[in-house]
């Protein structure tokens, strides 16, 4: 007599584990955070270390400005120029893509967003896998779905990096980061055409108004030696 209960095939259970990790979706490209004295040296080992530990929820107030300067600050010949009076530059603070092709590819993991870190111990075991099967099991696993980080769109981009920025300049104890953003060229090697994609990095300046709450700044402003991103 046979039992009723027959153990399920580990394809089924495959299947199942991969409708339940798929169900959490891709991950988000994410970007390294930089900082970089500006004016006078200092070592920024530190402030770079403190940039990795701030949480996004952490810096949402950090005024972010772009595409326009505040009162008190104007570009001259290439040069930022600010009322000393109102405003410290901190430092410049730079926002770089982790490129996700190595991770999409199941070579190596990526470097995730800390509220999902979840995936490194859920990738790292898939990594050998791709390995000895050619980087067919990339392509063909459901399992390997939540492990890709897709660029997304610009804007997704954008947000990403302005987050980036905000946290450096956080850390630099700033509380408004002047912000650039730029993109990437790119050549197809076969049918030579050239294109643009948009929102790779970013750079900005992290700065401490002093007067945010207080009075208006001078109109004449000082010149400092920060070199515009």
């Amino acid at each position: 007599m046979s039992s009723s209960a027959t153990p399920k095939p580990l394809s089924s259970l495959l299947l199942l584990a991969a409708i339940a990790l798929g169900s959490t979706g891709c991950a988000s490209v994410t970007f390294a955070p930089k900082v970089e004295s500006v004016g006078d040296y200092k070592d920024m080992r530190a402030y770079a270390k403190a940039t990795e530990e701030v949480k996004p929820t952490e810096a949402k107030d950090v005024r972010v400005i772009m595409g326009a300067l505040p009162e008190g600050m104007r570009a001259h010949d290439g040069v930022l120029e600010v009322d000393h009076e109102r405003y410290e530059v901190l430092g410049k603070v730079s926002a770089d893509l982790n490129n996700p092709l190595a991770a999409n590819m199941g070579i190596w993991v990526y470097d995730y967003k800390p509220e999902e870190r979840w995936r490194l111990g859920y990738c790292a075991w898939q990594v050998p896998l791709t390995w000895v099967t050619l980087g067919l099991w990339a392509w063909v696993s459901p399992l390997h779905y939540p492990c890709k980080a897709p660029l997304g769109d610009d804007e997704e981009r954008k947000q990403e990096i302005i987050s980036t920025l905000q946290r450096a300049t956080k850390a630099l104890g700033g509380n408004m980061v002047v912000v650039g953003v730029g993109g990437t060229t790119v050549i197809d090697r076969k049918s030579g055409v050239v294109s643009e994609v948009g929102a790779t990095n970013g750079v900005g300046f992290a700065v401490r108004d002093r007067g945010a709450s207080g009075p208006a700044p001078k109109t004449k402003p000082v010149r400092t030696t920060a070199k515009l991103p």
